[in-house]
C-alpha cells in the first residue's frame, strides 16, 4: 500500500500518487512514453507526471564523451536541437541533460546519459569538481615531449626522436608504426636513426590517459606487450587482435582493453571515402554514420588505412566501401588473388583500387588478416610462444587446413610453421621433406599401393567409415584402385574390444549386408564402404567406424596381436554362491541368506530396503537375512563382482563397502542423482542393451547413460532410465506404475492432482510431468512425491560433507523446519548436522554448502589465535 504514494522533495514539492491505470502521459523527466506499463507517478495538481525508475534519476553526472559535467532539468531549453548521442529531437516541455557550462549546448536525453555502457554509476551532486593546473595535466598526460626544435622524446622509446619523410625507399616502406602496427604510408612521421622505431603523427600525439566516448570509465595507455601475459591483444571495440599500443580499463572486473586505431576515432570525421561528415556514434554494430544520405561505418571499416601500397600498381590505392559504389565491376577480379569481385547484395566486399589503373584488390588481400600484428613478434597461446614472421616468400602448406598458407603472416610454434593461429603445424627444418612426403604415404596395413593426397574439396565417400567431408581437404586416394580414405582413417585400430559386446571387433572395408543397421546408432551401412564387425563369424554384431572409435565407446586400444583375456568367471566376477538348495551366501553379507516373498502385510518401521539399490523391497521374491535386515533383490543379488558394462569404456569394479572406499562418501553424477557410493549406478548397471522396458513400446538402445529408440523420438536420460516402474503407496491398495510424460501427453485430462502434495498435474508443453498412477482408482502422484528426491540414499546412513559428519534421517513423524528455505521439509529424508541440531531439505542448496563451510571457518578461527597468541 505505501507504494502509492512516494513522497520524494528531490523529485516533486507534492506527494506522487501511483497511476493504476495505462496511460499515454509523457514522463516529465525523460519525455518517453510508456502506453503498455503501469509505471506513472503524477501530481494532479501540478500536472507533472514521471516514471519510478526516473524518480531516482542522478543530479549531476561526469561522461567520457564530453569535457564539462551535466546536470538533470525537467524543461530542456530549445528543444529543437537533438540528443548529442541518438540525434533524436527532445520532447516538448520534457526533461535532459544539459551542460553545466552555460555557454555549451550540449544536451543529451536522460535515457541515452544513464545507459550502463555510458555512464559509469556516479551521481556527482554535492561533490566538487576535479581542478587541476593545465599544464600539469599536460605533463602528466602527455606522451611527446620537445627537446629540441628538431628532437622530439616519446616515452615508450628510449632514443629520440626526429620527424623523417617518406621518400618511397625500401627500408621506409618496411617501416610500421609502433602505435597502431600499420605500415608508413605517405607524409612525414616521427622516426628513430638509431633503430626501425617509428610512430604515425597522429599515433605519438595519443594520451597516456584518456577519456573515450567508446567507454564509461578513463582508459590508460599501455605500451609494452611484454605486460600483458598472452603478448597480444583484443580491441573491444573492433574485435581484431593487436601488438600494438592498448589503452584499458584500470576499474576491476572490467576488461574493456582498444587498440590506438579506434582511440584516435573522433568525430565529426570528415572522410575521404564519403563526401559529408559523418557522426560518431557508440552503440550497436555502427561507429561512423551519416544522417544526410543512408551511409555507415562498423568499427572494422573506420579503422582501416584509406591509402595503401601495393606491388601491383603504381599509384597508391583508395579504399571503396563496396556497398556505397555503383560502378559496374561484374568482369573485375582481385589482382592478388584472382577472385572475381562480389559487388550484389548481399555479397557486398570492400576494396582498395585504382580507378585510373582500373586496380581492384580486396581489403584482407592489400593489408592482411591481421593487419595490426607485426612480423618478428611473440604471442603465448595455450603455453606455447608462438613467433609471428612474415609471410612474402615461403608460402608453406599449412598443416591444419592443408591448404598453402596466403595471408602475409605465418605462425610458428617454436620453430614450426602455423597458419592463422591454427594449434598445429610442423617443424620449419622438416619444410621441404614433410611438404613432399605428406603429398604421398605408403602404408601397406591400410592399402598395398602409395595413397595420395588429394589437394581440392571432394565429395569422395571414405571406404574405412563411409562418411563424405565435402569441406575439407582430408582426403587421400588411390585412383588406379578406386580407394579413397580420410588422413584420421588410414591409421583405423584393427582390433577393438568394447565393453558393449562380449566379442572383439575387427575393421573391415567390406561390411557384409550393408542394408543391416549399426547396433550404436541404428543408421544402415554405406555400400561397399567399412565398418566393424564381430570377429565370431556367427555373431551379426556391427559397427560403423566412427561409433566404435568414439571417445566415449572405445579405451583407445589396438589390441591386434595381444591373447584374449581369459579368466574363470565363476571365481572371479559371481557375487552370489549357492550353499545348498535354500540358502545362499552374498560377498557383500557374512550371513547366509534365503528366498523369502513379500507377503503384503508390513508395521510400522519394518519396511526392508535392498542394500544394493536403496529402494524398498515390495514386489515378488527376495534373499533376506534371517538374522538382521539385509535384503537383495534378486536382480541386484546377480549383479556381478566386475563387469562390462555400455556406460563406460573400461571395465568396472564393485563396490560395497561405503566406509572403505577409497572415493568420497557422497557421489553426485552428472545429473545431480544422488547415490551413497553406486547405489543409483547399482540401478544403472542392471540395464542390459537393448532394453525392453514397460514404458515404451520399442526396444531402447542404451547410448550415454540414457536409452533412445531409434525408431521415434522417445529417450530416457540418465535420472529416469532408472525409475522403479512399480511402486507402493499409502493412498492406493494397488500397485503404482510409471506414466512418462511422452506416452502420456496425448490423454485427455481431468483435473487431477497429486494424492500426496495436493497439487495439480500438469500434463501439457512446457510443463509435462512424469508421474506414478493407478488408472483403476485414478490415483495420480509426482514421481518425486512417490520414491522422494533421494531415492538412492537411506535413513540411518551418514555421510561427510566440508568435513562435517551429516546425518541422513527419515522424515515421516518430525517435519522439521529447514534452515535453509525456512520451510517444512516436506520430502521422505532430511539431512542433520550431528554437531548441531540444524536441518536441512536438499544437499544441493547453496545454502547448505555455506553453512557447512562457515561452520568450519568459525572451527579453525580459534585454533588459529590459540596457535599465535
Amino acid at each position: 500500500m505505501e507504494n502509492l504514494t512516494i513522497d520524494r522533495p528531490e523529485t516533486h514539492a507534492h506527494t506522487l500518487t501511483f497511476i493504476r491505470k495505462r496511460n499515454p502521459f509523457n514522463c516529465d523527466a525523460c519525455g518517453r512514453v510508456g502506453k503498455d506499463v503501469m509505471n506513472m507517478y503524477g501530481c494532479l495538481s501540478c500536472n507533472f507526471f514521471i516514471h519510478r525508475d526516473c524518480m531516482y534519476l542522478p543530479k549531476v553526472i561526469k561522461l567520457t564523451r564530453h569535457s564539462h559535467r551535466l546536470f538533470h532539468t525537467y524543461q530542456v531549453p530549445d528543444h529543437n536541437t537533438k540528443c548529442r548521442i541518438c540525434y533524436d529531437p527532445f520532447v516538448c516541455g520534457s526533461g535532459g541533460y544539459i551542460c553545466s557550462d552555460k555557454t555549451c549546448d550540449y544536451k543529451l536525453h536522460s535515457q541515452c546519459a544513464t545507459r550502463k555502457e555510458i555512464w559509469d554509476g556516479k551521481d556527482l551532486e554535492r561533490e566538487p569538481e576535479e581542478i587541476s593546473n593545465s599544464e600539469d595535466v599536460t605533463m602528466t598526460f602527455s606522451s611527446l615531449e620537445e627537446v629540441d626544435g628538431k628532437t622530439l622524446r616519446h616515452f615508450s622509446h628510449h632514443h629520440d626522436l626526429i620527424r623523417l619523410c617518406v621518400n618511397g625507399g625500401e627500408e621506409e616502406n618496411k617501416r610500421v608504426c609502433q602505435a597502431c602496427i600499420l605500415r608508413i604510408g605517405s607524409n612525414s612521421f616521427l622516426g628513430c636513426k638509431e633503430c626501425d622505431f617509428a610512430l604515425h603523427d597522429r599515433c605519438a600525439r595519443l594520451p597516456r590517459k584518456m577519456e573515450h566516448l567508446f567507454h564509461r570509465h578513463s582508459l590508460t595507455l599501455e605500451v609494452d606487450m611484454m605486460n600483458i601475459k598472452e603478448g597480444f591483444f583484443r580491441c573491444s571495440k573492433c574485435e581484431r587482435e593487436s601488438c600494438g599500443f592498448m589503452y584499458w580499463c584500470c576499474q576491476e572486473e572490467c576488461d574493456f582493453k582498444m587498440d590506438a586505431k579506434c582511440a584516435s576515432l573522433a568525430g565529426p570525421l570528415y572522410s575521404e571515402t564519403h563526401k559529408h561528415p559523418l557522426t560518431l556514434l557508440d552503440y550497436g554494430a555502427r561507429c561512423y554514420e551519416c544522417y544526410e544520405c543512408p551511409f555507415s561505418l562498423d568499427s572494422k571499416q573506420a579503422t582501416l588505412p584509406v591509402l595503401v601500397k601495393c606491388n601491383y600498381d603504381i599509384h597508391p590505392l583508395t579504399l571503396c566501401f563496396g556497398r556505397h559504389i555503383m560502378c559496374p565491376w561484374r568482369l573485375f577480379s582481385c589482382e592478388i588473388c584472382e577472385i572475381r569481385i562480389k559487388p550484389d547484395y548481399p555479397d557486398y566486399e570492400d576494396l582498395y583500387g585504382c580507378f585510373d589503373c582500373n586496380t581492384l584488390v580486396h581489403v584482407e588481400c592489400a593489408i592482411g588478416k591481421y593487419p595490426y600484428l607485426k612480423p618478428g613478434h611473440t604471442i603465448k597461446l595455450n603455453g606455447f610462444e608462438i613467433e609471428i614472421a612474415s609471410n612474402s616468400f615461403s608460402r608453406p602448406i599449412c598443416h591444419a587446413c592443408h591448404s598453402t598458407c596466403q595471408d602475409k603472416l605465418i605462425y610458428y610454434k617454436a620453430n614450426c610453421f602455423r597458419c592463422r593461429l591454427c594449434d598445429f603445424g610442423f617443424h620449419k627444418e622438416c619444410q621441404t621433406t614433410l611438404m613432399e612426403s605428406n603429398l604421398t604415404i605408403d602404408r601397406p596395413e591400410t592399402h598395398e599401393h602409395t595413397l595420395t593426397f588429394i589437394r581440392k574439396m571432394n565429395s569422395f565417400n571414405c571406404v574405412a567409415c563411409g562418411l563424405v567431408d565435402k569441406y575439407e581437404i582430408n582426403m587421400y586416394g588411390c585412383l588406379p584402385c578406386n580407394f579413397f580414405i580420410h588422413r584420421n582413417c588410414i591409421y583405423l585400430p584393427k582390433v577393438i574390444k568394447l565393453t558393449r559386446h562380449s566379442h572383439r571387433l575387427f575393421h573391415t572395408y567390406q561390411v557384409p549386408d550393408c542394408n543391416t543397421k549399426c547396433r550404436r546408432c541404428e543408421n544402415t551401412f554405406v555400400p561397399g564402404c567399412g565398418g566393424y564387425i564381430c570377429i565370431d563369424k556367427t555373431c551379426d554384431y556391427k559397427l560403423h567406424s566412427y561409433c566404435a572409435t568414439d571417445k566415449n565407446t572405445w579405451d583407445g586400444r589396438d589390441v591386434e596381436g595381444e591373447p584374449e583375456e581369459t579368466s574363470n568367471s565363476d571365481q572371479d566376477v559371481t557375487s552370489l554362491k549357492e550353499v545348498d538348495g535354500k540358502t545362499f551366501r552374498h560377498f557383500s553379507h557374512q550371513h547366509d541368506l534365503m528366498r523369502l516373498c513379500v507377503n503384503g502385510e508390513k508395521e510400522e518401521g519394518e519396511e526392508r530396503v535392498c542394500q544394493a539399490c536403496i529402494l524398498p523391497v515390495d514386489f515378488d521374491c527376495f534373499l533376506g537375512c534371517k538374522e538382521c535386515d539385509f535384503a537383495l533383490h534378486d536382480t541386484c543379488a546377480s549383479l556381478p563382482r566386475k563387469m562390462e558394462h555400455t556406460f563406460h569404456r573400461h571395465p568396472i569394479t564393485l563396490e560395497v563397502d561405503i566406509e572403505e572406499a577409497s572415493s568420497v562418501a557422497l557421489n553426485v553424477n552428472e545429473n545431480h542423482v544422488v547415490s551413497c557410493i553406486g547405489a543409483a549406478k547399482r540401478n544403472c548397471a542392471s540395464l542390459s542393451d537393448p532394453l525392453y522396458s514397460r514404458t515404451h513400446e520399442h526396444p531402447l538402445s542404451l547410448a550415454d547413460y540414457g536409452a533412445s529408440c531409434y525408431k521415434c523420438s522417445f529417450y530416457l536420460g540418465p535420472n529416469r532410465v532408472s525409475l522403479p516402474v512399480l511402486v507402493k503407496c499409502n493412498y492406493d491398495t494397488h500397485p503404482l506404475t510409471i506414466c512418462l510424460f511422452e506416452s502420456i501427453k496425448s490423454w485427455v485430462w481431468p483435473p487431477f492432482h497429486c494424492e500426496i502434495c495436493e497439487i495439480r498435474i500438469k500434463p501439457k508443453y512446457p510443463d509435462y510431468e512424469d508421474i506414478y498412477g493407478c488408472f483403476d482408482c485414478n490415483t495420480v502422484v509426482h514421481v518425486e512425491c512417490a520414491i522422494g528426491k533421494y531415492p538412492f540414499l537411506k535413513p540411518g546412513h551418514t555421510i561427510k560433507l566440508n568435513g562435517f559428519e551429516i546425518e541422513i534421517a527419515s522424515n515421516s513423524l518430525s517435519r522439521p523446519i529447514c534452515h535453509a528455505c525456512h520451510s517444512t521439509c516436506q520430502d521422505k529424508l532430511v539431512f542433520k548436522n550431528k554437531s548441531s541440531a540444524i536441518s536441512f531439505c536438499s544437499i544441493n542448496s547453496p545454502l547448505f554448502i555455506l553453512n557447512m563451510s562457515l561452520k568450519s571457518m568459525v572451527q579453525y578461527i580459534p585454533m588459529t589465535v590459540q596457535r599465535y597468541a
